[in-house]
């Protein structure tokens, strides 16, 4: 991401957020203060959030990561992969999840 001070005018960050194709961070002080993006940008990332499915999704601060409802679809999903023939070895998920990660697709 980029840095720009606080010295800018909004003209020229929204000039500059809409050249390039990631938020901006706003410096005060030598300190990140803002992220700025365009909407188009500010749009992409909100669909990119929503994919995420809910299980893989963070927890609010103080929250449980899952409720007991949650888990308890989590375990009848996994049975119910498990019946179907739906498993894989441990050695070639890793394998995939490395490359999924270093291919920036996760």
């Amino acid at each position: 991401m980029r840095t720009y001070n606080t010295n800018a005018t909004l003209r020229e960050l929204s000039v500059l957020c809409h050249d390039v194709d990631e938020p901006i961070i706003v410096q005060d002080n030598g300190k990140d203060d803002l992220a700025v993006m365009s909407i188009a940008e500010y749009k992409r990332l909100i669909q990119k959030a929503a994919a995420v499915p809910w299980y893989l999704r963070p927890a609010e601060p103080g929250e449980p990561a899952h409720s007991v409802e949650e888990v308890y679809t989590l375990f009848d999903q996994s049975e119910a992969d498990i019946a179907a023939g739906r498993v894989y070895p441990a050695d070639e998920v890793m394998r995939g999840l490395r490359e999924a990660i270093k291919g920036g697709r996760v």
